[in-house]
């Protein structure tokens, strides 16, 4: 199954939103998170072809699934948010 690539910026609006509907246990124990939302997060750091900005490596959230029932709805869920360029 492919992860699911965001942005810290499109990841930290979804983190919100998770938070408020959740217990903090699903969101920071990655056994809770497996197990509830279907998914695990890491962290990349991928280098940036553009020689002439600052920042040189780009920073990306990988949502790793394990339920593609979750992955659908998820993606369906959080579209708008996923779909924006930020």
């Amino acid at each position: 199954m492919l992860p699911t690539k965001l942005t810290i910026k499109q990841w930290n609006n979804i983190l919100c939103i998770l938070k408020k509907e959740n217990n903090p246990s699903t969101i920071f124990f990655r056994r809770c998170m497996k197990e509830k939302l279907g998914f695990t997060i890491r962290e990349q750091k991928n280098w940036s072809a553009d020689w002439d900005s600052i920042e040189y490596v780009k920073k990306y959230i990988y949502l790793d699934w394990f339920d593609e029932r979750k992955r659908v709805l998820f993606e369906m869920r959080f579209s708008e948010e996923i779909s924006r360029e930020l």
